[in-house]
């Protein structure tokens, strides 16, 4: 572990004290898993017009339309899928 912190810190052009230091300083900065899961908890609930899955599923459609009229490729649907 010295050695592989060592060559991280020659890397980064710097003593492995400073390394170490920044990159304690970055870990400190973050909030923990537990910070977050309740800062996450103190939230109020987000009211969707839809769910979720239906918004992505419909973003990457989009998305993969708009990229084949850009590329000039037929557009494919996918057999067995009905919209509804």
């Amino acid at each position: 572990m010295h050695r592989t912190l060592k060559a991280r810190a020659a890397l980064a052009g710097r003593s492995l004290s400073d390394y170490l230091l920044q990159e304690l300083k970055q870990v400190a900065e973050r909030p923990t898993l537990d910070e977050m899961r309740r800062r996450i908890a103190s939230r109020a609930p987000v009211e969707l017009p839809q769910p979720a899955a239906d918004m992505l599923r419909e973003e990457r459609e989009n998305r993969t339309r708009h990229l084949l009229d850009v590329i000039g490729a037929p557009v494919r649907r996918k057999a067995g899928r009905s919209r509804g």
